[in-house]
């Protein structure tokens, strides 16, 4: 499904030029590919120094519980922007695919199954219980 703008851009039968959402697309995919990859690495070496048992909340977690959810949301929307131009009939179904990554992160898995272990393993900590009141689930907030 989330391949789909891809799959609609290669095999259209439009010649497609550049279009005015190709600059928005390339910035808003390779921003979200960069905050992705920069959470996943904060959360490995976190790990690394301070073990699985502690949780982050320093780097992207300090604005967001799941920085690398909201990467990858930004990721599709860009490339649904770049595909855009060479959609047509059904093929527009696939600029639904940012929707269908938010539905699938914040609601059949990812943040649900997460949101739920962390409260397991440190719900009770009042500097989780603060980490959790102050910073959003998904869309960051600038402090």
């Amino acid at each position: 499904v989330c391949i789909s703008p891809v799959l609609t851009t290669i095999t259209g039968e439009t010649e497609v030029g550049l279009s005015i959402t190709d600059l928005p697309g390339i910035l808003l995919a390779s921003l979200g590919f960069l905050i992705e990859v920069v959470a996943d690495d904060q959360k490995r070496v976190h790990r690394e120094s301070y073990g699985a048992e502690a949780f982050i909340n320093s780097g992207l977690w300090r604005f967001s519980r799941h920085p690398n959810y909201f990467g990858e949301i930004l990721f599709w929307f860009g490339i649904v922007l770049l595909a855009l131009p060479a959609m047509s009939g059904v093929g527009y179904m696939s600029a639904t695919v940012p929707i269908f990554v938010y539905f699938l992160l914040t609601r059949v898995s990812g943040t649900v199954l997460l949101e739920k272990a962390a409260k397991r393993k440190w719900g009770n900590d009042p500097l989780y219980k603060d980490y959790v009141n102050e910073t959003p689930l998904l869309w960051p907030k600038i402090k």
